[in-house]
């Protein structure tokens, strides 16, 4: 705006509004359509707590799109996805630059999420826990600015074709990519494996299961807990760590796989 003195001399000044975060403390569960569009309505930044999307439930309502939750910047908990979640990908999550940890089903029950095929949060630069993916449909994997995991890294995906982390350097606990499916066997199309910034694992890095794998690299792993590559395929080609320095635990490398 203009001010203009008692003697004629105008001046113009500026001022910048700078919006304060808006946050949200305490679990925010959002098990419903209508719920999901009453919280996008508050254009919450921060959840200070976990943020569960859907229901577990057997006759839990489908919520097949999340993108008004676009506001978010940062969860301090962990993003957990519900079966009921019939969306094909996380959009809507795309402006969250830090998170505690994201969980789709777990070791004991696998998420029914049956639309889910692309995993990714384009803005995510870090993460203070774990990422633990268990789930038959997830086909595609991108984490394009994902550079520090402070916990533990677990896939379990029979369907996995594709798992591109391209900045992450470092994992502060295990790493473990697998591709057993419900009958408890070797699945996944996923031919080719890099992590190619990667430079510590702080437990062991494990890679097995991976039915059609023909390559693994790790251009710039410098130590690990432990290498773990026990059922691997046959056909398996290379296994490449050219600056490997350090291994903690054991290294077991057993290619005893025929591909289905």
């Amino acid at each position: 705006f203009r001010v203009t003195s008692y003697n004629g001399d105008a001046r113009e000044y500026a001022y910048k509004v700078v919006k304060s975060e808006i946050e949200s403390d305490g679990d925010v569960e959002l098990k419903t359509t209508e719920e999901v569009a009453s919280f996008a309505a508050t254009k919450t930044t921060v959840v200070k707590g976990n943020l569960i999307i859907g229901s577990d439930a057997e006759e839990a309502e489908k919520i097949t799109d999340i993108s008004a939750l676009a506001s978010l910047k940062e969860v301090t908990g962990n993003i957990v996805i519900r079966n009921s979640y019939n969306g094909a990908d996380l959009t809507g999550l795309d402006n969250i630059v830090s998170a505690g940890g994201l969980q789709l089903g777990s070791v004991d029950v696998a998420s029914k999420a049956t639309e889910l095929h692309m995993i990714s949060m384009k803005a995510l630069e870090t993460l203070s826990g774990d990422i633990s993916v268990y789930n038959d449909q997830v086909t595609y994997v991108l984490f394009e600015k994902l550079a520090t995991i402070e916990g533990s890294v677990m896939f379990n995906a029979s369907s996995l074709q594709s798992f591109e982390f391209p900045v992450l350097t470092t994992v502060g606990q295990d790493l473990n990519i697998q591709g057993l499916n419900e009958e408890n066997k070797a699945a996944g199309t996923i031919a080719s494996l890099e992590l190619s910034e990667l430079t510590s694992v702080g437990g062991g890095l494990s890679v097995n299961n991976l039915a059609k794998l023909t390559s693994m690299s790790f251009l710039k792993l410098k130590e690990t807990g432990g290498l773990d590559f026990h059922t691997v395929p046959v056909m398996l080609e290379t296994i490449n760590l050219p600056e490997i320095e350090t291994v903690n635990g054991r290294i077991i490398m057993e290619a005893n796989m025929e591909a289905p």
